[in-house]
């Protein structure tokens, strides 16, 4: 009976040997010990799986801390704007890119 299992990979290194990996497009290839269906391989193919899921999960971000500004200053309304719920609700991709344009603004236009 063959057995055949999402994500496994047989590749032959330069001695002949087969070796068996988990592979998922996007994440590099883990290393699966023992013949295929054996308990160490079952083993080491569910760890493998778990680690590319839990690679796959979005990773919470603390807040950057915000540094202390005076009132009324452009560089204080940009650290408004990164505390108020439009700019927490956007990507945070899109926060970077707009948190880094922002600063280079106020870096340029020394207004403290």
């Amino acid at each position: 009976m063959k057995m055949r299992l999402k994500y496994v990979v047989e590749d032959t290194d330069r001695h002949g040997n087969v070796r068996l990996y988990y592979r998922r497009p996007g994440h590099g290839k883990i290393r699966l010990r023992g013949p295929l269906g054996s308990p160490q391989f079952l083993t080491d193919y569910r760890r493998a799986a778990k680690t590319v899921e839990d690679a796959n999960k979005p990773k919470k971000h603390k807040p950057a801390s915000l540094p202390k500004v005076r009132r009324g200053t452009v560089r204080w309304l940009c650290t408004e704007y990164y505390r108020s719920p439009m700019f927490r609700q956007l990507d945070p991709t899109t926060q970077r890119t707009r948190r880094s344009i922002l600063e280079r603004f106020c870096d340029t236009n020394a207004d403290g």
